[in-house]
């Protein structure tokens, strides 16, 4: 078996997009659509992380459009 050969490099930037900012800007009684094809498990783990982090909360209705989800405290 060979051995892995590495290479280590310096002054490579992290990548600091946030997938879902809005949340973090969103303030009490906001709300955004979430369109029916979009990854809906994934929006509300990150639901989920804001509340335990941050106490923020969140609630959510589908309709006919997606699924609404507000900022309620």
């Amino acid at each position: 078996m060979k051995d892995l050969v590495v290479h280590i490099e310096r002054d490579i930037p992290v990548n600091t997009v946030v997938k879902y900012g809005v949340l973090d800007r969103m303030q009490v009684g906001e709300s955004f659509l979430v369109p029916p094809d979009a990854n809906l498990n994934s929006i509300l783990a990150c639901l989920q992380y804001r509340r335990k982090v941050h106490g923020r909360r969140y609630t959510r209705r589908t309709t006919p459009a997606g699924v609404r989800i507000w900022r309620v405290r």
